[in-house]
């Protein structure tokens, strides 16, 4: 994908002839899927993440941008993107459950259902996630003030954004996300959006098989 965020999780090399090898050699493991089941809409399988909040936001920016430059503007587009989307989002209450059991009902910067640990080029959003045990793991990230964003962002690129108490973080086998009916971005699945309906993300343990 543009972000390569889930060869980041299975550490594949990022030499084409190294990755050929390791495809052609490396045996075969488990690997689990997500599966997207909106209310009203198609269902989907995902390899890696499905997010709702500003993802959805940047998402929009970034598919939209010019790919040219490399690895480096790349990157520079999506940290451009996302501190744009962050400046002009509005939180607003929506409605997540987790193995039917509701555990937030107010405004998020980010839901995110991981099956992998990257998103966003290389944001560790989930960093003790595994494809291959069976579980997803849900992490909410709620709003904070501008002033902190300088320290809150690096602590995303790193992982250490889920020691707060204020974040929600926790392994499950089914979400239910109910966005708000209007004004709400979309969902960003593997970097793919899809408008924000009400929707079931949950686990199917291995339905596939990688070589990595």
């Amino acid at each position: 994908g543009t972000g390569s965020d889930l060869a980041r999780t299975l550490e594949l090399p990022a030499s084409p002839r190294s990755a050929l090898e390791l495809a052609l050699e490396a045996p075969p493991r488990r690997f689990d899927l997500l599966v997207f089941e909106p209310d009203d809409g198609e269902r989907r399988w995902l390899l890696n993440i499905a997010s709702v909040g500003v993802s959805g936001a940047v998402d929009v920016a970034v598919n939209t941008a010019p790919k040219e430059g490399g690895a480096l503007a790349l990157r520079t587009t999506y940290l451009r993107k996302t501190v744009s989307a962050l400046w002009r989002y509005e939180p607003r209450p929506c409605r997540v459950a987790a193995d039917g059991r509701v555990v937030w009902n107010e405004g998020f910067f980010v839901a995110a259902i991981a099956n992998g640990r990257y998103f966003g080029q290389g944001m560790k959003v989930a960093p003790t996630a595994d494809p291959a045990d069976g579980v997803a793991e849900l992490v909410v990230v709620p709003p904070v003030p501008r002033w902190q964003w300088p320290l809150r962002l690096p602590q995303f690129f790193a992982g250490t954004h889920i020691r707060l108490d204020v974040v929600e973080h926790r392994r499950v086998r089914t979400v239910r996300v109910e966005p708000p009916v209007e004004g709400f971005p979309p969902w960003d699945l593997d970097g793919e959006t899809v408008p924000p309906v009400a929707a079931t993300v949950s686990v199917e343990p291995s339905a596939l098989h990688f070589a990595y």
